[in-house]
């Protein structure tokens, strides 16, 4: 995955630009992440502008994709907002938890006070809201990244993903 200049952090180039890169170098896909809006969301317009540059240029660009990060800003584990990308062209990913989960913030911030986000209750089970968007990624064939997580959330994730019928997962940063 990559992360574009729609981010809100000091980037060198755009979703666009960076396609355009992936493509001169023979590139098959990228997927873009963003943390605070749904990257899909972007999609038909990076696509519209790789599409002139295709003509310009005459190089094949790379297939992009997107999907939704869910942090704070779209509500947290929040099966609605996964609802709401479905119509996105592209939409593939639903990335749990990172910068807010409560592991990247005493990993990052070293914030032990509990707060952040849980993909588990206190007896170590998944939480209701994480199995609703877990079904919603089942139904759909959409990907599951894990988030900022420890192994044991991990696991217990992609098991429950598993059981549910979730065909593609993928461990973000082990």
């Amino acid at each position: 995955h990559a992360h574009g200049g729609s981010d809100p952090f000091d980037r060198l180039l755009l979703e666009d630009e960076i396609a355009m890169e992936y493509s001169r170098a023979g590139g098959r896909a990228v997927v873009f992440k963003t943390w605070f809006t749904p990257s899909a969301s972007r999609i038909a317009l990076v696509r519209k502008s790789l599409r002139k540059w295709q003509d310009e240029t005459g190089i094949k660009p790379v297939d992009i994709f997107g999907g939704v990060t869910l942090n704070y800003s779209v509500g947290g584990i929040n099966p609605e907002a996964v609802k709401r990308c479905l119509g996105f062209p592209g939409f593939q990913y639903v990335w749990m938890p990172m910068v807010d989960s409560y592991h990247h913030r005493r990993l990052v911030y070293d914030d032990w006070s509990g707060a952040g986000l849980k993909l588990l209750d206190d007896r170590g089970k998944v939480l209701p809201e994480v199995t609703e968007v877990l079904r919603i990624a089942a139904d759909r064939n959409l990907i599951v990244g894990s988030g900022h997580y420890p192994y044991s959330d991990t696991k217990a994730l992609f098991e429950e993903a598993k059981r549910v019928g979730v065909k593609r997962m993928e461990i973000i940063h082990p």
